[in-house]
Formats: C-alpha cells, structure tokens, sequence
C-alpha cells in the first residue's frame, strides 16, 4: 500500500489559538481506511469534500471533522474552507454537529447538513437526521454517477417577506426584502447578477450591521427558468460566497411566494464556472434544497 504524502494546507489570516497543534490533523475518505501517518493516533480525522458542486473544481469546500477537537473555530480558521462540521455525537442515521466558518460559529448550516451524512458513511437511499444548535434537519441521501446528491426539506425559512426601507445609496434603487430565517438576509432581486452595484466588503458589513442581518443576497431569475444568485456574507467578513444553501432556500420562499412551483436550477457566484455553485430547489407543498457532494480526490493524511 503506498503511503499517502502531506501536503500544505492555505491558511487563512486568523492564526490557531495557543495550545492547537495544526499538524495533529489527519484527512480521510469514508470510503477508504485511514492510512498510519507520523503523527499520533489521537489526531482528528477530517473529511474533506465540495458541496453544490458538478465537478471537483466547483462548489464549496467543506470539511466535517469525525473524532473530538478542543480547538474547533482554531482548526476551522486554519483549514480556511467556507464551513467546517465539528462531529459532536453521532449513533446510527443521527449526528449532532457544530459548524464554524473561518470567522464564526453557525447556528445551522445546510452546506455541512447535506456533507454530514456522507462524511459518515451513508448508504444510497438512507435518511438520516443532523442536529444542530439552532435545531435539526432531515436529510435524504442519493448515489449518482458523480457523487452524491443531497437534500432536506427547508423547515427554516417562514412567514411573509418583509420590504425594506432605509437603505445605502448601492442598494437604494433595488428591490429589497428580508425573508424570515435564523440566519436572517437581505434579499435583493435584479435584472441580471453580472452586474452588481459598486460596494464592498466593509459595505457589506454596515448594511448587515444595520439591518442585524448576516448576507446581501442578489438574485435574478433567468429565460431559462433558472435562478442566478450571488451571496456575500458576514460569515465571510462581507467577502463573497459561492454556494449558500440557506440563501438558495430564502429565494425559493420569495419564488413560492409568487407561484413559482416545480424544480429549479440556481447557479451561486461570479460568471467564471470554476466559482460557481450548483443548487437544487424543488418548490411544491413542501420547498425541497438540495446539491452534490463530492469527496475529495486528494488522499492527504496530514497538514
């Protein structure tokens, strides 16, 4: 069997609290066993994947850490991926997780609710329940050609959208409304997203402040009956995320909202394919979101 080689992991520019050994890490596929490394066997293994993805160079990257870890937003920092689950319990189709990004710590995050179940060994067709601190959701669990495909029913986002007033001069001329969810947004609907109003990532920032809110979500609907979307979220410090499940969910209200119903593509991020995410919505009596996740084809076993 040949060993597995390190490699080095990007850090991001919040540095690991004292006492957290970044190289005490070891990554792992479910399904393949866990390769001996240099480093001891107390060391947390971590899953690495993309989530609302089509290919290994789109999506999301996301990690869901399997063993214990007494530095998780240190760990989630250093890894740098957009969301990190911290495995907290986990006894046959359930598992509790905490999720942090490289900033903060989620309440609930669909990204690693679709990723968990994969990342402990779910078989094609299983149901399986992940908590959260916020609450839990259901998840079902489908093998397909590329992966797997994801999807839980939107529980999370209710009542009547809420118009907007008050608002920066870069958001002032759109059509703004906040949509009722835990992690509350902004929802800005436009012509096209290609071209967004000039703003930035202190911008972005203010408004959420302002408006105790956690995103900006611009979203337009395009002649094919899909919907084209781009998040930027305080989750990453006002910077830009390419796929975000609870995002895709709030536009699926605002569709259900005006009878939209069947299955909807909604494609997250710039122009360029390599930075876009690939989200599922089914709108019906119940709203359905869902997306691929993709192991990692990288072996790596330690950082």
């Amino acid at each position: 069997m040949t060993r597995r080689q390190p490699r080095t992991i990007q850090t991001t520019n919040m540095r690991p609290r004292i006492g957290f050994d970044p190289r005490r890490v070891r990554y792992c596929s479910t399904r393949d066993p866990v390769l001996p490394i240099n480093y001891d066997a107390m060391a947390p293994r971590i899953w690495t994947g993309r989530v609302f993805g089509r290919d290994n160079h789109s999506g999301n990257r996301t990690g869901v850490v399997l063993d214990e870890c007494t530095e998780p937003a240190a760990l989630a920092g250093m890894l740098g991926f957009p969301d990190t689950a911290f495995v907290q319990e986990h006894t046959g189709h359930y598992a509790a997780v905490r999720t942090f990004s490289p900033y903060e710590e989620l309440a609930q995050c669909l990204q690693t609710t679709l990723a968990t179940p994969v990342a402990l060994g779910a078989a094609d067709g299983e149901a399986w329940q992940v908590q959260h601190p916020a609450g839990a959701l259901d998840v079902q669990v489908e093998r397909v050609a590329e992966g797997w495909i994801s999807w839980t029913v939107d529980t999370d986002t209710t009542g009547e959208p809420e118009p907007i007033d008050d608002l920066p001069d870069w958001l002032h001329a759109a059509e703004v409304c906040r949509v009722p969810q835990a992690r509350s947004r902004l929802y800005v609907r436009l012509p096209n997203v290609s071209t967004l109003p000039t703003f930035d990532a202190a911008d972005v920032r203010w408004v959420c402040h302002t408006h105790d809110c956690t995103a900006v979500v611009f979203f337009a609907e395009a002649a094919d009956k899909s919907v084209r979307m781009r998040v930027f979220t305080m989750s990453l410090a006002g910077g830009e995320d390419i796929a975000t499940g609870g995002a895709a969910a709030g536009v699926g209200a605002l569709l259900a909202h005006r009878r939209r119903t069947g299955r909807i593509n909604v494609i997250q991020g710039p122009d360029k394919p390599v930075t876009q995410g690939h989200l599922l919505l089914v709108l019906g009596p119940k709203r359905h979101v869902g997306g691929r996740v993709l192991e990692s084809t990288q072996k790596t076993t330690t950082c």
